[in-house]
């Protein structure tokens, strides 16, 4: 039923600039896709995640991946940590004005009392130096999304003296409603499991994203989806 499930999400999304790769070898497959790439930036996303509002990507462009690294999770309105259930201050930021459009900075090593903000090397929509993800990936040991994000944490050393980079309000953030690896105890809502989703997905449902739009991140963290 899973497998019918990805096709018909290929069939739906053949008109896109999509690729599906079915998983073999995770870790060899994701260095080889790094490595193929002609852009010298990357990024990754987890399949809980949903985009808030509408941005322009090239902004990323504006800022050097070795020296600053752009947060698409991160925004003025990131004042509670769903992972560690508690509210973080938030940094002391410095403001500019590039295009017509506002950014924010911080130093991360700075911020070891405000989780998110301390924490650079997220699989969850940071922009990082494709050259330097490549080296690292020659360097840790991963089997799982989750495994591979514990691993670069080994160089959070190396990218807490970087400036981070947002926009004012954060773009995309994580519906933990269920969990689906046994390797790590990661914080969940437990809203809906796995097989109640497939079965909505089968049946035709889908989720209406767009009702999270312009929500409070804390709130859409913990939102009961709405199916079309």
């Amino acid at each position: 039923e899973h497998e019918a499930s990805y096709k018909i999400l290929q069939e739906e999304f053949k008109t896109l600039p999509v690729e599906f790769i079915v998983e073999s070898n995770f870790r060899e497959q994701l260095k080889s896709v790094v490595l193929e790439l002609a852009s010298d930036r990357v990024f990754f996303m987890t399949d809980d995640a949903i985009f808030l509002d509408n941005y322009n990507f090239a902004d990323v462009l504006n800022f050097n991946p070795l020296k600053e690294l752009f947060s698409l999770r991160l925004g003025k309105d990131i004042s509670f940590s769903f992972t560690q259930n508690k509210e973080q201050s938030l940094p002391g930021f410095k403001s500019e004005v590039i295009n017509n459009q506002q950014f924010f900075s911080w130093i991360w090593g700075d911020q070891k009392n405000s989780p998110d903000w301390y924490y650079p090397l997220s699989v969850d929509a940071t922009i990082f130096c494709r050259d330097e993800i490549e080296i690292i990936f020659k360097h840790i040991d991963f089997k799982k999304p989750n495994s591979l994000e514990g691993s670069l944490q080994i160089f959070r050393n190396v990218f807490l003296s970087r400036k981070g980079v947002c926009y004012q309000k954060a773009k995309y953030v994580i519906i933990p409603c269920n969990i689906v690896q046994k390797d790590f105890d990661n914080v969940f809502t437990g809203t809906y499991d796995t097989s109640e989703l497939l079965k909505l997905f089968l049946d035709g449902k889908r989720i209406n994203w767009k009702s999270c739009s312009g929500m409070n991140p804390k709130t859409v963290q913990q939102v009961k989806y709405d199916f079309l």
